[in-house]
């Protein structure tokens, strides 16, 4: 079903990757069952599917976790994802003075920054055993001109106001 999805998505003219465990699975072979591994498998998928997300590539996934755990990590890192872009773009449209402005942005600091430890704690490591040392400098890289696009368009924006 995910796979025709996928397929589905794609003759409509939309980005689409189907990820299947057992497919994943192959690129990492030495990953077992155990409770650790079959974490550390969800979390490498978890953060290819949001790198692939934020590229404009939507995310077909098919796989079976015995862990509640595992799927947890998961649709936990994809709700942050979503509040937070839910807040920024509250927050665009307030004025700073408004009373709500000030209590948005503590609570997308503070989801942030929770955000971001689970993010170095976790996914990071699973990256660095996954990627080549050029695919995170070329990757890195990618990230910081999205970066500055990303702060030259808020200036643009912000000056249209």
């Amino acid at each position: 079903m995910a796979k025709e999805l996928a397929a589905r998505l794609e003759s409509l003219g939309f980005r689409a990757e189907h990820l299947d465990g057992e497919n994943i699975r192959r690129l990492f072979p030495a990953t077992g069952f155990s409770r650790a591994e079959v974490n550390l498998h969800i979390e490498r998928v978890g953060y290819l599917a949001s790198k692939l997300e934020r590229n404009g590539v939507f995310v077909v996934a098919s796989f079976i976790s015995p862990h509640a755990e595992s799927r947890d990590i998961v649709l936990e890192g994809y709700q942050e994802h979503h509040v937070a872009d839910v807040l920024v773009k509250e927050l665009h449209q307030l004025a700073r003075d408004n009373e709500r402005w000030g209590a948005k942005f503590k609570v997308l600091k503070e989801s942030l920054e929770h955000h971001i430890e689970e993010e170095e704690s976790h996914m990071f490591p699973s990256a660095r055993q996954v990627l080549t040392r050029e695919e995170l400098q070329s990757l890195g890289a990618r990230m910081r001109t999205m970066k500055q696009d990303a702060e030259k368009s808020s200036r643009l924006n912000h000056r249209k106001r």
